[in-house]
Parts: structure tokens; C-alpha cells; sequence
């Protein structure tokens, strides 16, 4: 008996320290939005934040949470160029991330670290992006309440709205 009993304790034992290190995924599907414009963005001076766009492409219920990661699977494509230009010192054409852009949080707060594409993208170039985010700190609400929001910043220096759609957009996120 004694040997079964240690037996079982090894093996729930075993089954709770591998469960841990592995992550499981909360979400995963199709992105709630397929079209993004960029547009200019003039609110707070020019080219403030640049052009950008943002939506919702997650769960509604989703909330971000520090060490989940998000992996989106995008292929599309732009009507317009998406400019090789620059942001301070460093060469851009889009960045895309994660914010949380609730009152909560102040109205912006990074909630991964930005992924920065460092090429012109023309019209009829086929896009096809996968690209993994680590959340790096607490949303504070809902991604149906904009809480975790995805958000696309092209170069400074691009003069035209641009706008891309997606023909394949998925999401998966893992805590």
C-alpha cells in the first residue's frame, strides 16, 4: 500500500511540475478585425505618434496579464506604399503592439514591446507576418472595453492614408 501511495504521489507530483512549465492557450481563432487604415493623425501635433490605427482583434473578455503571449498569423496586403522612413534614429516603416487604451490605464499604456518593420511595403507586395508578443505588464480592463488593442504606427514621413486589409488574420494567446 505504502508503495502504491508513493507511487501516486510521484506521479501527481510529476504531472503538476510539467503542467507548469508548459504554456496553455486561453484563446486562439480568427482576428475580429480584417481592415486597418492608417490615417494622419494630427491630434496632438503633427505626426504625433505618426499615422496609426488601432482595433480589437482579441477575445472581448480577454484581459492581458503579465507573461501571456500572443501570436498573430497576418497575410495581407496595402493599397498605398508604406514608406521607409524614420523613428529618431532608427529606420521604420509600421510598428505594430499591444496597448491598453482605457481610462484605467491612462488612455496609453504599452503592453508589449514594439515589433518595427524596417521596409517600404508597395502595393500588391503580399504581406505575411508571425510575430509573437510577451505582455509585459497587467492590463487594467477587458480587450471588448479596449484593453488590449492592436495597434499599427506607420513612419513620420508617410504623407498618404494607407490602408491594409487582411485576407488571413488569426490570434492565439497563451498564460
Amino acid at each position: 500500500m505504502k508503495k502504491i501511495t508513493k507511487t501516486l504521489l510521484f506521479a501527481f507530483a510529476s504531472l503538476f511540475l510539467t503542467s507548469s512549465l508548459f504554456a496553455a492557450t486561453l484563446h486562439e481563432g480568427k482576428a475580429a478585425q480584417s481592415s486597418f487604415v492608417l490615417a494622419q493623425n494630427h491630434q496632438y501635433g503633427n505626426n504625433y505618434e505618426a499615422q496609426g490605427s488601432t482595433g480589437n482583434i482579441l477575445p472581448k473578455d480577454y484581459v492581458a496579464k503579465k507573461g501571456d503571449k500572443i501570436t498573430i498569423h497576418l497575410e495581407g496586403t496595402v493599397n498605398q506604399e508604406l514608406v521607409l522612413g524614420k523613428d529618431g534614429d532608427q529606420p521604420k516603416s509600421l510598428d505594430i503592439l499591444f496597448v491598453d487604451g482605457t481610462s484605467a490605464a491612462n488612455w496609453w499604456l504599452e503592453l508589449t514591446e514594439r515589433t518595427r518593420f524596417d521596409k517600404a511595403i508597395k502595393p500588391g507586395d503580399k504581406i505575411v507576418w508571425d510575430v509573437t508578443f510577451e505582455i509585459k505588464t497587467n492590463g487594467f480592463s477587458k480587450a471588448g472595453d479596449g484593453g488590449c488593442r492592436f495597434v499599427l504606427s506607420s513612419a513620420p514621413e508617410q504623407a498618404k492614408e494607407v490602408t491594409l486589409k487582411t485576407t488571413k488574420f488569426t490570434y492565439k494567446i497563451e498564460r
